[in-house]
C-alpha cells in the first residue's frame, strides 16, 4: 500500500463512521443533493485536516483540478476532499481508456497528453492537457458513456469517480 492509498482508506473509514459516506450514489437523486453531500463529507475532512493536508500527490492534483473550469470556483478546502478520491492513470497510443455504451460513473481530464473522442466510429474531438469528459456522468445524469476515450499520444488522465 502507498501512503495515498493508506490516507484515501483511513479518509473513507473515518466518513463512514461519521455516516456521511454512502456506498453508492443512487441515480435518483438531484445534482443539488448530491452536492449536499459532498459540502457534508468535507465538514467531516477538515475535522481530520492533518491526514489531508500531509499528502503532496493530494496537493498537486487539487493544483491541477482547480484549473478546470468546472472546479475553478469550489473552495480550497473542496477541492482538497475530491482530490483525495482521484485516480490518475497513464495510457500508451491506442489503448482504450473508457469505451461507448459501457457504463460511465466518473469525470475523466487529460492530464498530460492527448486523447481522441470517438462517437460511432468517427473521430470528433482531440482532447488535450486541461479538457474534460464525463460531467454529466459524474452528476449522475449518464448512465453510460456517450463516447469512447482513446489514448492519441502517451498521456496521463485523472479520474474523480461519482461514488
Amino acid at each position: 500500500d502507498t501512503p495515498r492509498d493508506q490516507m484515501r482508506r483511513r479518509t473513507l473509514q473515518l466518513l463512514k463512521e461519521a455516516e456521511v459516506a454512502e456506498a453508492e450514489a443512487e441515480v435518483s437523486r438531484t445534482p443539488q443533493q448530491m452536492w449536499k453531500a459532498l459540502q457534508r463529507k468535507l465538514k467531516v475532512v477538515n475535522q481530520f485536516q492533518h491526514i489531508v493536508g500531509d499528502n503532496p500527490d493530494s496537493v498537486v492534483m487539487q493544483e491541477d483540478m482547480m484549473t478546470l473550469p468546472i472546479f475553478s470556483t469550489v473552495s480550497v478546502d473542496f477541492a482538497k476532499l475530491l482530490s483525495m478520491c482521484i485516480d490518475v492513470s497513464s495510457y500508451s497510443p491506442g489503448t482504450e481508456i473508457v469505451t461507448e455504451g459501457t457504463q460511465a460513473n466518473a469525470l475523466i481530464w487529460v492530464l498530460r497528453g492527448s486523447v481522441r473522442v470517438v462517437i460511432d466510429g468517427e473521430d470528433v474531438k482531440q482532447m488535450s492537457p486541461g479538457q474534460y469528459f464525463g460531467e454529466t456522468a459524474l452528476l449522475g445524469l449518464e448512465q453510460e458513456w456517450t463516447g469512447t476515450l482513446r489514448a492519441d499520444s502517451p498521456c496521463t488522465v485523472g479520474r474523480l469517480p461519482r461514488e
